[in-house]
């Protein structure tokens, strides 16, 4: 689906506008954001562990963030660990750089900027 342009002078009618898109489809929220990693057919293995960089040379400060000992799903895709509002921790396949790149103040931040991610 095609998504509307945001139109007029005034950015309190954008956010009128953005208010009847998704979350993945607004940049000032971390869904817009979320990504798989999916390990190139055969060259994964659902019993190995895998070391994950998330950096940004594009973003101030050039941050980075490594994660050791992830797995990968039956389809190749890594699993990133994510804690739940009640203290718990899951494993997804979403990487959420809005929430792992800790000069990150908030998901806006992440606009225009470039992810490099190594497995």
């Amino acid at each position: 689906a095609e998504l509307p342009e945001l139109e007029g002078e005034n950015p309190s009618e954008w956010r009128f506008q953005r208010t009847h898109l998704g979350a993945q489809d607004d940049p000032e929220k971390r869904e817009f954001y979320l990504t798989q990693v999916q390990m190139p057919e055969g060259t994964w293995d659902e019993e190995a562990s895998y070391r994950v960089e998330v950096s940004s040379e594009t973003l101030p400060g050039h941050p980075s963030h490594t994660f050791d000992a992830l797995g990968c799903d039956e389809q190749g895709r890594i699993l990133f660990p994510r804690a739940q509002l009640n203290g718990q921790i899951v494993e997804t396949t979403a990487l959420s750089p809005a929430d792992d790149l800790t000069i990150v103040n908030m998901p806006y931040d992440l606009l225009g900027h470039t992810i490099d991610i190594r497995v």
